[in-house]
């Protein structure tokens, strides 16, 4: 496809007045653009955790959509995006249906043919433009932990009030100890100082489990079980973090 028709695919997106919508479909625009991917295949689910990161890290943006998964997005992980990512690129097609854009089941690819570096500026002046009429706010938004440089040390309640609960989050939506799924957060597992911006070193918890973290009732091993310090009617030797969420630590370790 020619570029030409691709900027006027996306500058046929159409953006709902209603006050509850949903702008999906921008915001993969936007990773799109952002990561330079055009001509190159993108995994779906890379994207719906680009997604889950935005509405998460953005509340006042995420309350104002209209699918209650988005709405209620801290009791949902990124795999839980999967099919508001879709739904989105769906909706583009509708917009546009024999435009530079193409997918199946797992990917997306967006095909132009004579790309340049202007393809890149003038989709991303028009994907602010899109932004800002569907939100009516300018498009700022970085990813990064970016608020936690200075934390030196496990304050426990200060780490739940920045981005690296958000990012536990994405993938743990339970207490690991009670498996509740009300009002999460996040205890460390290692003491190591230099594991402190890692969201692979953390887990989530309910508060009661929270609060008896922080007193020193309990801590898990590195296989996941839990070490009882002092006798609660809350614990019990049983306990154990799930063997999936252990894996998927230290493959994150090795890599």
């Amino acid at each position: 496809m020619d570029k030409n028709i691709w900027i006027k695919e996306i500058m046929s997106l159409k953006i709902s007045n209603l006050i509850h919508k949903d702008i999906s479909k921008i915001l993969i625009l936007i990773y799109i653009i952002q990561s330079e991917s055009i001509n190159k295949s993108i995994k779906i689910s890379e994207i719906s955790r680009f997604l889950y990161r935005f509405y998460i890290d953005n509340p006042n943006i995420a309350e104002t959509n209209n699918n209650v998964i988005v709405r209620n997005i801290k009791k949902y992980i990124s795999e839980d995006l999967l099919q508001i990512t879709k739904l989105g690129l769906y909706d583009w097609k509708n917009d546009f249906p024999n435009g530079c854009l193409n997918f199946n089941e797992n990917e997306v690819l967006v095909n132009i043919s004579n790309v340049d570096d202007t393809v890149y500026s003038s989709s991303w002046m028009i994907a602010k433009i899109l932004y800002k009429k569907a939100t009516n706010q300018d498009y700022n938004y970085e990813p990064y932990i970016k608020e936690v440089c200075d934390i030196t040390n496990y304050d426990l309640d200060h780490i739940n009030d920045t981005r690296i609960k958000n990012r536990v989050l994405e993938d743990m939506n339970y207490c690991c100890c009670c498996d509740s799924i009300d009002e999460l957060f996040i205890i460390n597992l290692s003491d190591n100082i230099k594991e402190i911006l890692n969201p692979y070193n953390y887990i989530t918890v309910c508060k009661e489990h929270y609060d008896l973290f922080k007193n020193g009732y309990y801590k898990f091993n590195e296989n996941g079980q839990i070490i009882i310090l002092k006798s609660h009617n809350l614990l019990n030797p049983k306990m154990h973090i799930a063997l999936k969420i252990i894996k998927k630590r230290r493959e994150a370790y090795k890599n």
